[in-house]
């Protein structure tokens, strides 16, 4: 190829962009995870929004970035619609004078949004660092997929579902969701019940995979084990001939 080629050089920069990138958005992925959580639960500080913000404002910049020098833009945002979602939907946050916006169901629908959007963000973020790890990966993202679950179905639910009073009581359902065992309490509203789904889902997807692996880890460690012994054994026969 053309060390000249304008596309080409184009390229380079993104991809030499998206490493020098790949922590800092990852790092800013989890705490935007943490900050809807404390959003969501209620947690009296003034700080929250502005640093949501500031966080959503830098990750606009960063997509923006990566916009001008994909080589073939259209592809880009055709691949990365989600992503367009989530940068999209944290601007009604700000239109505060909408009537519409009042609504308790348009409210929890956005509060939704967020959460699919905002992990999807997380997830693609972590996957470029750590996604050569799955299991560390997997760990990861169930984690941060749990609690920001538990934070939207309190937020969902607490006010009318009298199985979710309090935030730990979200979190043990979201917990007993992600391991697949369920739970006697349900949500009610709609949005709550679309995001039991989506964790029900998430949950069956990623359970056989993190059984199978910790298995695999039992099952290495008891071959090292036992080649061990058997090296032991042959050391003692070796000196006994000896």
């Amino acid at each position: 190829m053309d060390p000249d080629d304008p596309l080409q050089e184009r390229q380079e920069l993104l991809e030499e962009f998206e490493i020098w990138t790949e922590w800092p958005m990852a790092f800013l992925a989890i705490g935007w995870i943490v900050l809807l959580v404390l959003e969501f639960i209620g947690y009296p500080s003034p700080l929250i929004e502005t640093a949501t913000n500031a966080i959503w404002a830098v990750f606009l910049i960063e997509f923006a970035v990566r916009l001008s020098l994909a080589t073939d833009r259209r592809g880009f945002l055709v691949a990365n619609w989600l992503t367009i979602i989530s940068l999209i939907v944290p601007a009604f946050r700000l239109i505060r004078f909408a009537a519409v916006l009042r609504a308790a169901s348009v409210i929890r629908g956005l509060r939704l949004a967020r959460i699919v959007t905002g992990l999807n963000r997380g997830m693609r973020s972590w996957r470029g660092t750590i996604g050569n790890r799955r299991l560390p990966y997997v760990v990861l993202v169930s984690g941060m997929v749990g609690l920001a679950s538990a934070a939207g179905i309190f937020t969902f639910e607490h006010e009318t579902n009298p199985g979710f009073t309090s935030f730990g009581d979200a979190l043990w359902w979201s917990g007993m969701m992600l391991i697949t065992l369920g739970s006697s309490t349900w949500p009610t509203t709609g949005a709550g019940r679309i995001l039991a789904f989506l964790l029900g889902l998430y949950s069956f997807s990623v359970f056989g995979y993190v059984t199978a692996a910790l298995a695999s880890i039992f099952v290495e460690r008891d071959r090292e084990s036992q080649g061990n012994e058997e090296q032991a054994s042959h050391t003692v026969i070796e000196e006994e001939r000896q």
